[in-house]
């Protein structure tokens, strides 16, 4: 069986475990740097026990761990029972029965050598009691007093069956400690452990054995052996090669001998971890600043793991949009999550969300894992623009052929944007009348800022009121459709008002009345071209004919053309009668029109009723 025990044998145990040392003339060279904090000093065991014909005892003084400078310690025999002079004088220090031990810097063990009298007289078990004071650079730990018994008798030799092994860790193993002769009490057998085994539980370090620090084991008396168990524990964490080293000390009944030390390697079996994101996927503002991406480790190692990090050239966000920090990230032993951080750049520009993609590569003390690259998407957090005319109103005269209508957005996009387009106004569109336009759904590509809408302003030769062309944004795809969303294209017309006449065609007329019944007569008004306006003509009828000769219906006159008519008619009733009287005239003379010209000539004509009684 073994224990625990505390107190010194804990402090110096855990302070060694916690660095790996190799032995090196008398000095403990440490793997990783020594602290500044003074180190303590204490012997190794509080008892030892030898017998006067060993000659020279070693009482092992150590330090907890390293100093970067020079430390001594005092030490003084205090008392016991063996005579340190005259003539039954039992043993002598080398250097004095006081004194002072100086360790160098990077030292961490001193021995105290006892020399022992090896005399003829029979005498019972004796004692030597030491005693340790600080000097220089050190403070006291427990264990700051230490007894040495010398035996009357030749003790058994305690020590390990070897001095070095190996195995797996996942292989049951024990320390067998061996005694040359058998003891007629029970040997206590004390043990420190050092190694770079864990024999404390940390995330850094989990524990590799249950030995602890210190601890003890009973040969019972009459026996030979008696077997430590370690207690290796078999874990899953890839890690290193690791030494349990064991030193023992038997406190009563026995002696120390040649392989008072063993050093086990417990060898690693495990696989490397897998490394990986710790998610395929994830999402972040681009105006956050950063984002953080995890990447595990799984399980936990005992090595320091490193991966590299790259962004691949499979996202949809360009090198402006981001940048990672650094390119590798390093799990010390016992870290299992780093984080890669992503620094985006923010833009004003309304744009599709964008992917990076950020891949794992090279591996070290470990293997890639699932999901080996993540993607990352950046969310535009943008407005989008506004479409607006870049006028609310121009004009062109008919004959100023396209004319090009700005449409402007409040800001860039990255998106593809769609607009649409109605179309209104006094202006007839299509070929043959007022104006054209090809299109009136638009594209505006990412990154461009205007855009236009075309009309044709068709020529012709009609005389017309201005007329307008009114334009209205009514759709838009990512973008809105701002308050300037009407233009007014008003059309000046540029044509000449046209003449009017009578129809050169229907002259003068002399018909005789007739004796009953009415006749008419067509008198043809005609324009020179065809008008959008309306054209008023005012007519004045004289002549000697009365009432009872004729008549003109209503609505003839005055003459009125509507916008595209160019022949009106003026129609002469004549009333037949028997009555003898003279020939009667009716004149007819066109007034000044009203949006027309008056020709210079068929101005008048005039209808002649011959009498016939």
């Amino acid at each position: 069986m073994h224990f625990l025990r505390f107190g010194a044998f804990l402090v110096v145990g855990v302070v060694l475990a916690a660095c790996s040392f190799k032995a090196e003339d008398g000095k403990l060279t440490p793997d990783a740097p020594p602290s500044d904090i003074p180190p303590s000093v204490q012997f190794q065991f509080k008892q030892s026990s030898t017998n006067e014909s060993d000659q020279v005892l070693k009482v092992r003084i150590v330090l907890s761990r390293v100093s970067r400078i020079e430390a001594t310690v005092n030490y003084t025999v205090t008392g016991g029972t063996a005579s340190a002079s005259g003539e039954d004088q039992d043993f002598a220090i080398t250097g004095g029965n006081s004194g002072t031990l100086t360790f160098a810097p990077g030292e961490t063990m001193k021995d105290l050598d006892v020399v022992l009298t090896q005399d003829l007289v029979e005498e019972p078990d004796e004692t030597i009691d030491l005693a340790l004071e600080p000097g220089t650079n050190v403070t006291l730990g427990e264990n700051a007093t230490h007894r040495v018994t010398i035996n009357q008798n030749l003790l058994p030799r305690v020590q390990f069956a070897a001095a070095t092994s190996s195995a797996n860790e996942e292989t049951p193993t024990k320390f067998q400690i061996l005694m040359n002769a058998a003891s007629p009490i029970d040997v206590v057998v004390e043990y420190v452990v050092v190694g770079t085994a864990a024999a404390t539980n940390s995330t850094e370090n989990p524990l590799d054995h249950t030995l602890g620090t210190s601890g003890s084991v009973t040969i019972p008396a009459g026996m030979l052996s008696v077997d430590l168990d370690p207690g290796i524990v078999d874990d899953a964490f890839d890690e290193p090669d690791e030494t349990i080293d064991i030193t023992i000390n038997p406190v009563a009944g026995a002696k120390a001998g040649e392989i008072a030390q063993r050093v086990h390697t417990i060898l690693n079996t495990d696989a490397p971890p897998a490394v990986a994101f710790g998610a395929a996927t994830s999402s972040v503002s681009e105006g956050a600043g950063t984002a953080l991406i995890p990447v595990t480790i799984t399980p936990q190692s005992g090595k320091t793991v490193t991966v590299d990090f790259a962004a691949a050239n499979t996202g949809s966000a360009s090198a402006g949009d981001f940048s990672l920090v650094g390119t590798k990230l390093t799990f010390t032993p016992g870290v299992t999550t780093q984080m890669i951080t992503v620094q985006l750049t923010p833009d004003t520009t309304d744009e599709d969300d964008e992917t990076a993609v950020i891949v794992l590569a090279n591996p070290v003390n470990a293997t890639l894992g699932t999901p080996a690259s993540h993607t990352l998407t950046i969310l535009d957090d943008d407005p989008p623009p506004s479409i607006n005319f870049t006028q609310a109103a121009s004009s062109a005269g008919e004959g100023a052929g396209t004319r090009s209508i700005g449409v402007t957005l409040s800001a860039v996009s990255g998106k593809t944007i769609t607009y649409s387009i109605t179309v209104g106004g006094t202006a007839l569109a299509g070929a043959g009348n007022d104006f054209t336009i090809a299109q009136t759904t638009f594209t505006i590509p990412p990154g461009q800022l205007t855009s236009a809408v075309d009309v044709t302003i068709l020529q012709d030769t009609i005389d017309e009121d201005n007329e307008t062309v009114i334009l209205a944004l009514s759709t838009a795809t990512n973008a809105t459709i701002g308050d300037n969303d009407v233009h007014t294209l008003t059309i000046i017309d540029d044509d000449p008002p046209p003449t009017v006449r009578f129809n050169p065609a229907t002259p003068n007329q002399s018909v005789a009345e007739g004796n009953s019944g009415t006749t008419t007569f067509e008198y043809q008004v005609i324009l020179s071209v065809r008008s959008g306006k309306t054209v008023t003509v005012p007519v004045t009828v004289t002549g000697n004919a009365n009432a009872a000769d004729f008549s003109i219906p209503t609505g003839d006159i005055p003459v009125v053309f509507q916008p595209g008519q160019a022949v009106k008619s003026i129609r002469v009733v004549v009333n037949g009668d028997t009555n003898f009287e003279a020939d009667n005239t009716v004149i007819m003379t066109l007034g000044s029109a009203t949006n027309a010209t008056n020709a210079a000539d068929n101005q008048v004509r005039i209808h002649t009723i011959l009498n016939d009684d």
